[in-house]
């Protein structure tokens, strides 16, 4: 708010009747730098939130073997 001119951009938020609030899409830092079009940042969102699905192999995973625990038998009293 050190320049006077922000203060216009905060009161038009601040009014709802002004404009609708999803009317503009703030900028974006990205790794190529600031991105400021709706269609840029429309793109950038959808590459971080929705990432491609993972590979679909025929081969299943092996699953590690795994050494059984002893089941001792249940008793009657152990059953009701």
């Amino acid at each position: 708010m050190a320049d006077a001119g922000n203060i216009w951009n905060v009161a038009r938020y601040l009014d709802p009747s002004a404009a609708p609030a999803f009317e503009k899409i703030p900028a974006l830092n990205s790794d190529q730098g600031l991105v400021t079009s709706n269609s840029e940042i429309a793109r950038h969102l959808l590459a971080e939130f929705f990432k491609p699905p993972p590979e679909i192999t025929d081969e299943p995973e092996e699953e590690p073997v795994t050494e059984e625990l002893p089941i001792e038998p249940l008793t009657v009293e152990e059953v009701y």
